[in-house]
């Protein structure tokens, strides 16, 4: 499969090939380019899905901006008090929400309008993910979710991937 996946230049990771390799071992070649081709044709598919998504998610986050700017010069206008850094807190509930459910964090970075793109490890991959950084409502899954990825947060993504491993359905949009 990594010869293969260098000649036809898909990359793979191995819980997305697991319930093919068999075929692969028994057929050679002509597998393994199948089982990458559906694979790479899965992930445009996902791709062509979730354009519009990403779109008005970022309409949103602009959103989001604009709303977090009024508060940031209403909170300067109130009485000077102990005042946490919601950004932090963000991050911390999005490191604490991974290991909650299994997972081990590796990076955490802000992006605009409210948003953190997470890496963190799951059942031996690495897995990259956008949420809403107040909410830690996935945004981007980095997996195929079929246009569901609004529907999980961080916390339960690494279950619904445990399932996707689990039933032979794991398609990675975001490589690590």
């Amino acid at each position: 499969m990594e010869r293969v996946s260098r000649d036809v230049g898909i990359r793979f990771a191995p819980a997305e090939v697991r319930g093919r390799i068999l075929a692969v071992a028994e057929g050679g070649r002509a597998p393994a380019e199948d089982c990458l081709r559906r694979l790479n044709h899965e992930r445009e598919a996902q791709a062509a899905r979730t354009r519009q998504e990403r779109e008005d998610a970022e309409r949103r986050a602009r959103s989001a901006e604009l709303i977090e700017e009024a508060q940031r010069r209403m909170a300067r206008l109130a009485p000077r008090g102990v005042r946490g850094n919601p950004r932090e807190d963000g991050m911390q509930r999005a490191q604490q929400a991974l290991l909650n459910a299994g997972a081990r964090p590796l990076d955490l970075r802000r992006l605009a309008g409210q948003r953190l793109e997470v890496t963190y490890a799951f059942m031996g991959e690495r897995f990259v993910s956008i949420v809403a950084a107040d909410s830690l409502q996935v945004l981007d899954a980095g997996i195929c979710l079929a246009g569901a990825d609004g529907d999980v947060t961080l916390e339960s993504l690494p279950s619904v991937i445990r399932e996707a491993i689990e039933t032979d359905v794991l398609v990675v949009t975001r490589h690590a």
